[in-house]
């Protein structure tokens, strides 16, 4: 998420791009399919890459400041700021993603 970053994307912004995936599916498909990518056939993290990709496509800085600023704001019920609630569980949190994208990659091995 954003240039030149490196780790994870925070909670929250996973959870409301797999949201938009969820509720717009068939558009997100589509517009794949236009470009020659199947996003099913995507691991996930670059499913999600490509989604994030698909909605700043286009947008002037101050349009992409927005969005990066709802993708990172705490979600309903949190208590912490996005960067609190980013690093108050990220190693645990990246760990069990890695094991569950581990164990969807290859469901034959």
């Amino acid at each position: 998420m954003g240039a030149g970053r490196d780790r994870w994307a925070p909670y929250q912004t996973v959870a409301r791009l797999l949201a938009l995936v969820t509720d717009n599916w068939n558009e997100i498909d589509g517009a794949c399919l236009l470009r020659g990518i199947d996003i099913a056939e995507l691991p996930w993290p670059r499913a999600l890459n490509l989604v994030y990709a698909l909605i700043m496509d286009g947008k002037d800085e101050k349009e992409r400041l927005k969005i990066e600023n709802e993708l990172l704001a705490p979600l309903p019920g949190s208590h912490m700021s996005a960067d609190e609630e980013f690093w108050a569980g990220a190693e645990a949190d990246s760990a069990l993603f890695m094991k569950a994208l581990q164990s969807t990659e290859n469901p034959l091995g």
